[in-house]
Formats: C-alpha cells, structure tokens, sequence
C-alpha cells in the first residue's frame, strides 16, 4: 500500500539532499531513490514530490519578487545565447538555473511571457548584442539528464491523476448502476403487492452490503 501524505522531515530530507546533489552535481536520480529507501516510497513517488513543489516554489517565488528591468535584459540575453547555441527554451532555462527546478520554471515562463507581450524588447537585445531574436530551426539534440528526468516526473505525474481520476469514475458509475438497479426493485416490490415500507426496508438493507455481495 503506497504512503500518503508527506511528513516535514520527509520533505526536508528530500529538499536537503536535492539541494546537496545540485551543489555537488550529483545525480538527482540517485537521490530519488535514496529518499525511497529511507521513506519507504517508490522512486516515482518521490520524483513526483520533487518537482511539483519545484513548480510551486517557482510560482511563489514569481509572485514575491519581480524581474527588474535589469534582471529581464540579462535573462533574455543569456537565453538568446544559449538558444543560439542549440539549446530548447527549456534546456537553456535549465542551464541558466544551474540545475535548480524551480528557478528553472521562473526563468522559462519569464521568458516565454516576454516573448509573447515584449518581443520588440528580445529583438532589441538580440541585435544590440549580434544575436537572433528567433534561433534558427535545428536538430532535435537529445536532452540533458536533469531535462529528461524533469519531463519524466510531469508526465508520471500526469499519468497518476488520470488514473485517480478514472477510478473516482469507475466508483460513481458502479455507485449509479447499483441505485438504478435498487430503484428497479422497490418498482417491482410495489407492483407485487409488497408494502412501499417493507419494501424499501429490505432494499436498504441490501444497500448497506459491500458492492458485489449477494
């Protein structure tokens, strides 16, 4: 039976040694794993942990603090170099980040957003400093460990509300089946001659048995 909810030493545990891992450039795999161990979590679990309070710690961080215009012009020159280089928008963000998730996530929708509302102020860097405001198109590069281990979290993550999501599904389609059925009997007890209060007793009583009994 997986474990729920997370304790504020677990959390901590998973943070401090994220944080050791990204000082040291160590593997965040090998962490993930290390928290499972001494959790008793599966290594998805504790993937999953991590990076949706990364996306949160970015968010938060977003809304305490924002860009100065000194900050957007670094920002923006240094991902116009790195994309210029080859990298994504994401791999770019990542380098700039140093590893860290969700300084990676502020510097990727900053960026994104200035794209979208600013692009006069990207060209306007990019010719200053002989860039391109729009890296060319080029081959696909196979992504950085800590990229591809991101891309795996959100997707496994994803994949587990699905799930929950389609069993909470199953449950309420059984649960509708199961009254519709009741309802068909109480009708049939009344068109029998069967008291409407008799009736209803024993299907109440056969309401309370666990789904699937007889």
């Amino acid at each position: 039976m997986s474990k729920k909810g997370w304790t504020a030493e677990e959390s901590e545990l998973l943070e401090e040694l994220a944080r050791s891992a990204r000082g040291s450039g160590g593997s965040l795999s090998e962490v993930f794993r290390t928290v499972a161990e001494r959790t008793g979590r599966m290594p998805n679990s504790v993937r999953n942990r991590y990076y949706s309070r990364a996306r949160e710690d970015g968010r938060k961080t977003a809304e305490v603090r924002r860009f100065s215009a000194e900050e957007t012009d670094a920002l923006v020159l240094n991902m116009l170099e790195r994309m210029g280089s080859g990298s994504s928008l994401r791999a770019a963000a990542l380098e700039l980040a140093k590893g860290d998730a969700g300084l990676m996530l502020r510097y990727q929708n900053k960026f994104r957003s200035l794209m979208l509302k600013k692009p006069a102020l990207i060209r306007e860097i990019a010719q200053k400093h002989g860039l391109s405001p729009v890296p060319a198109k080029r081959e696909r590069k196979q992504g950085s460990a800590e990229e591809l281990e991101m891309l795996r979290g959100l997707v496994s993550e994803q994949a587990e509300e699905l799930a929950r999501r389609h069993e909470r599904i199953l449950l309420l389609t059984s649960g509708y089946e199961r009254l519709c059925a009741l309802t068909e009997q109480l009708i049939a007890c009344m068109r029998g001659g069967m008291p409407v209060d008799a009736g209803a007793d024993a299907l109440l009583d056969a309401a309370k048995k666990p789904a699937g009994n007889k």
